[in-house]
């Protein structure tokens, strides 16, 4: 056994070696395949020293009753066992991050901690008399336990997201607002890339160079090129990947990470046909439309907030129900209703569907989307008196299945997307149970004059389908059409109102207050403008809900720059037409893709306009882009300085803006900064960026984008 330990120490000192070698020379490094795999175990070995080193401040106290020679013996031989598998694990870390899409603070973060302890272990390995004095020798290697278990979080934020250890608390605290207030993707899509794609495809880890936390990086794409193609999902290598084969090397997920379920897809689909919106909320969709009713069905369904009577199960139960494939928790906190959601089809048996037998009392909410559940297997429901709502989307059903769920009397919303269900299967369902409220259809067995049939025979039951007759209920209007979609003109600009409706009311206001349809002005003709103005347009008509106003604000300008250029370069993905962008008088719409824009990340932008005669400039006018789910953000500070006489550039003023807050919404913004009266030959214009985003938005700490689409003077 000595020989072995012995031997040990010549195979440390390689490692250490090794590892030096390496942090001198990564960047020059090209790994063969073998050591590719060597790397690849980093995660399956790191428990050994996660262990190992743990058990190191006990020492003192486990060799006790040793004596001080055969103590020193047998500690020096386990740390010859901690060094090893401290320097192997780290060896190999290093040799992971050489693969592509391991970059980023995180990154050299984890990798420099765990160096740190390595060098903490070799520290105390060289000073085992330090084992007699019991203090001094837990404070120190605490450090190094403390050290590995901050690199071991980091690690794990690498392989499972920076969230992972605190998404529970989180998603049990987070409120989310009502699908009606919901925003399509950062409430409803964006979860989707968060649970299935973001862990592998962050600022820290991005595989493929390719980060999908944002819309700016979306469009950026990765070492292939772009992902998404806006308005062709078929083309969408983003969508390409998630239809492939399971088994297909390309597949995305990669094969033995949680999958995207068939409702997921089809509603990722559907959104990359209608544009890929990043800026859309729910309520600007039709409740006929396919994005709404898919988005509706994954974002959850509203049933009323019972104060539940039952009594709770206990914790251990829940947790015992709780494994990689099935998952019970609270549907909020300190509520004794639990919502149940199968995640693996593969993985899915009957006995798992039994087991929940346990919980039959507290289950409100069951999710068995795609699913292989059969007829013989809802017959394991029926017992379920508190369930309320029941997705079986994708699943094995049939006709016959339902009889199963005939006595559920607090049923209010079935979900049977994708099934073999009929409308006779349905009339017979509705004559048994008259709590249901609501059901989705689509894709089953009913056809569209069927379904049309359903909803006159039970017309105080909501049926979602490829049809969905809305009986007496008002609808919303549509907002206006406001043209041209111009924002700046230079004279006078006419702006003429239009709604697909006729003889409805539209009225508007010149303040930017909400328009009623009584006092605000009527619109009847065209206006004309020739000032600033900020509009604010709504449509009323009989019989309908009014629309959502729809607010647009036009800027005049007076000067256009005799030159001007760009003293700094905008991001490659985001060049517009240079400095022509910001004197084009061409507005940028909520997409940082319209090439009105230039983009600037971790840099200000810095521009220089010039006039051959002086001007008396007293406005300048910036507009810009706030999307704060895509990372853009307003600008911390815009810095102003005049020409002077000898063709210098001097300050003559800076406005610093605040941090928006959550509740800033995503628009356009326009920041008008006067200028003191004198005659103006040149101005040099900064715009400095936020370099660290709010702790409110999930980027916090990282920098922001600003998106610069004008410089007006007036």
């Amino acid at each position: 056994m000595g020989k072995i330990f012995g031997k040990l120490v010549l195979v440390n000192f390689g490692l250490d070696v090794l590892i030096v070698f390496f942090l001198l020379a990564e960047q020059w490094i090209s790994l063969p395949s073998l050591l590719e795999v060597v790397g690849r175990a980093h995660p399956l070995i790191l428990h050994f020293p996660i262990v190992l080193v743990s058990a190191i401040p006990f020492l003192p106290f486990l060799f006790r009753d040793f004596d001080a020679k055969t103590k020193l013996l047998r500690v020096g031989d386990y740390f010859k066992l901690v060094h090893f598998f401290c320097a192997f694990t780290i060896l190999a870390g290093l040799f992971l991050s050489q693969e592509s899409g391991y970059a980023g603070e995180s990154v050299d973060f984890h990798k420099w901690l765990s160096v740190c302890v390595l060098c903490g272990v070799i520290l105390l390995e060289q000073n085992l008399k330090l084992l007699f004095r019991e203090r001094q020798w837990v404070a120190l290697s605490s450090v190094v336990v403390i050290s590995l278990l901050i690199a071991g979080h980091m690690g794990a934020g690498l392989t499972h997201g920076s969230d992972f250890l605190t998404e529970p608390l989180m998603a049990k605290s987070k409120q989310r607002p009502a699908f009606a207030d919901a925003d399509l993707y950062q409430d409803i899509v964006f979860p989707i890339l968060d649970q299935k794609c973001i862990s592998c495809h962050n600022n820290e880890k991005s595989k493929g160079d390719l980060v999908l936390l944002d819309s700016v990086s979306i469009f950026k794409g990765g070492k292939n090129g772009e992902v998404l193609i806006p308005g062709n999902s078929d083309k969408s290598p983003f969508i390409q990947r998630l239809v492939l084969d399971l088994e297909d090397e390309d597949h995305m997920p990669p094969k033995g990470k949680m999958q995207l379920t068939h409702e997921e897809i089809d509603l990722l689909k559907n959104w990359v046909s209608i544009g890929s919106p990043f800026q859309l909320a729910i309520q600007q969709l039709s409740a006929s439309d396919t994005v709404y009713q898919m988005a509706q069905a994954i974002y959850g369904q509203e049933v009323e907030q019972d104060q539940y009577d039952f009594s709770p199960t206990s914790a251990a139960t829940i947790e015992k129900l709780t494994d990689n494939y099935r998952l019970l928790t609270p549907i909020a906190n300190e509520s004794p209703a639990l919502y149940g959601r199968f995640l693996s089809r593969s993985h899915f048996k009957s006995s798992q569907l039994k087991e929940l037998k346990a919980v039959e009392n507290q289950l409100v909410d069951l999710n068995l989307s795609n699913m292989p559940v059969t007829d013989d297997d809802l017959k394991e429901l029926s017992n379920f008196r508190q369930l309320q709502v029941l997705n079986l989307n994708y699943s094995k059903i049939t006709d016959i299945g339902l009889n199963a769920l005939k006595d559920l009397g607090n049923l209010q919303i079935l979900s049977v997307i994708g099934t073999e269900i009929s409308s006779e299967g349905i009339k017979n369902f509705l004559t048994v149970n008259s709590s249901i409220k609501k059901l989705y259809l689509w894709g089953t067995k009913i056809t569209e004059d069927e379904l049309k049939d359903l909803a006159k025979r039970y017309s105080d039951i909501t049926l979602v389908g490829k049809s969905n007759p809305f009986g007496d209920r008002l609808l919303p209007l549509n907002p206006p059409k406001v043209e041209p979609d111009l924002t700046f003109f230079l004279d006078t600009m006419r702006v003429k109102v239009g709604h697909p409706i006729p003889n409805v009311d539209i009225r508007y206001t010149t303040d930017g207050s909400e328009p009623d349809s009584i006092h605000s002005l009527q619109y009847t003709q065209e206006l004309l403008l020739d000032s600033n103005v900020v509009l604010k347009f709504k449509v009323f008509k009989q019989g309908w809900l009014e629309s959502s106003s729809i607010k647009r604000e036009f800027y005049q300008s007076a000067y256009t720059p005799d030159t001007s250029w760009l003293e700094n370069s905008p991001h490659r993905n985001y060049l517009g037409d240079g400095i022509l962008s910001m004197i084009d008088l061409k507005a940028g719409d909520l997409d940082q893709r319209n090439k009105a824009y230039l983009g600037y990340r971790n840099v200000s932008f810095k521009s220089v306009y010039e006039f051959n005669s002086a001007q008396p400039i007293k406005t300048i006018v910036v507009s810009g882009l706030h999307l704060p789910n895509s990372y853009i953000f307003p600008p911390k500070e815009i810095v102003i300085y005049a020409k002077e006489s000898d063709g210098s550039y001097r300050r003559i003023l800076s406005r610093s803006l605040k941090m928006p807050d959550k509740t800033m919404s995503s628009q356009k913004y326009f920041q008008e900064i006067d200028l003191p009266g004198q005659l103006i030959a040149g101005l040099k214009l900064e715009i400095i960026p936020f370099f660290q985003l709010p702790d409110w938005h999930r980027g916090r700490g990282e920098p922001a984008w600003i998106f610069i689409d004008e410089v007006l003077f007036r």
